[in-house]
Parts: structure tokens; sequence; C-alpha cells
């Protein structure tokens, strides 16, 4: 099966105050289709436990065209796209069977649970239905950039609430704590109309992360979580519409 279809219907709880899905609810959904895709092509969260493996998204840019409302159902098709080294490609829609919302392109690496160190995918997914021309993004995810980091704009303490079942930050909360500074920073809503997440190394609870900002121009925001030791544990840059 090269592509998987998994059924979104939005739920209240996950809109915003302007009636519409949230982003971080996108990447849970996503998540979940990519989730149940590996399952069904025999490298899910439950085959590769077996051998100490887990999946952990390193990078993924959303291109938003239009975000769904309270009770629409979406159609989000994921497809697994290349292999490069260590990093596997996975691709996304969600539409709502004739318009794309939004299109989506991710890289994922395989880790080992014990070492924590980095797992060849190739042996793992000799099988896999890649479909290097299918993209639904033309465009490689861009490569993340520093900035300075002197002064942050909120300080987040990891709370047991944030982890996920790999015991660190789950990333569609990143995404959270980044939306709520920038609420911060901006009151007025822009829609945001593209979005790109570098992550680089984990939080775990009981650590402080620094989120920093910096403002290219109003439509052009590069965003950041920072280890108390310096070290970026996630580069986001993001676009809103004029």
């Amino acid at each position: 099966m090269s592509s998987y279809k998994h059924q979104l219907k939005v739920a209240s709880f996950d809109l915003t105050t302007a009636g519409t899905i949230s982003i971080p609810a996108i990447l849970r959904g996503m998540q979940q289709a990519a989730h149940e895709h590996a399952s069904v092509l025999g490298v899910g969260y439950h085959q590769l436990k077996q051998q100490n493996i887990f999946w952990v998204l390193h990078a993924i840019t959303l291109e938003i065209k239009k975000l769904p409302t309270m009770d629409e159902t979406c159609i989000i098709e994921t497809w697994p796209r290349c292999l490069d080294k260590l990093l596997t490609s996975r691709d996304f829609t969600i539409s709502n069977g004739t318009e794309d919302y939004v299109k989506a392109t991710s890289q994922w690496l395989m880790v080992n649970s014990e070492t924590k160190r980095l797992v060849r995918p190739a042996p793992h997914l000799t099988n896999m239905p890649f479909e290097p021309d299918h993209k639904a993004i033309p465009e490689s995810i861009e490569q993340p950039e520093t900035f300075n980091y002197s002064s942050p704009c909120e300080i987040r303490k990891v709370r047991y609430s944030d982890l996920d079942i790999n015991r660190h930050v789950n990333n569609t909360r990143y995404v959270e704590w980044l939306l709520d500074t920038l609420h911060d920073q901006m009151p007025t809503s822009i829609p945001i109309k593209k979005i790109t997440l570098h992550y680089l190394s984990e939080f775990t609870e009981g650590e402080d992360a620094a989120i920093h900002c910096r403002t290219n121009n109003e439509s052009d925001i590069k965003m950041a979580l920072i280890h108390t030791n310096g070290k970026a544990g996630l580069l986001a840059h993001l676009h809103f519409r004029p």
C-alpha cells in the first residue's frame, strides 16, 4: 500500500479562537496517519519496539491554504517518499476530497531506545513502497538557520503532561508553546501560510526551554527553543499571510 488515507473530523476541542482547527491538531492528525500507515507496512511502533527502535520526527514543512472548521471531515493522505541515508521522507495532503487544504513533507529518523543512537533505516525498509516522484511540496525542506539567542521571550518548564510515550516532549507540544509565545508578541491573529520545524534535540521532564523570536518582517518570523546549555532543541520558521 503506497499511500494511506486517514479520516479526520474536526472536533470542537481542536478549534482555535478563529473557529478553525489548530496547527497542533493538524500535526497530531498527520502523526496518527503516519503511525497507522507504518503499522500496515510492518514498521510501526509495536513492530519496531520489539527491536528497541522508535521513529523520531526530524523536520517538517506545512503549506496551509485553508484550515477546516468544526465538524468538517477531511482526508489525510500520506505516503513514504524516499530514503536518504539516515532520513526517511514522508509526505502528506489534507483535503476535503476535491480541494487540498494543507500539504506537508517530513523527515524521520530511527533511534535505538536503549542507546539513543541513530539506526540505519535501510535494512528495516527493504519492502517500503517509496514514491520519489510523488511530492506534496516540490521544494525540499529548508535548512535550519540559527540566530542570536540573547534575550528569550519566555521560559517554559517541561512538565509531566508535555511528555509522550518515549518520555520526551511530544513534537506537537513544542508548536503549542511557540504559538502561545507568538500570541503574546503578536496579539492580532494573522493566519500562518507556511511553517517549517526542525527538531534537533529532545527536552525531558524538569528542563527549562527558552523561547526566542526574531522578526524579519510582519510576515516572516523565526523562533527557537533553547536548552539551558545553549544547545538548540527546535528551530522554526513561520510565514504569515499579508
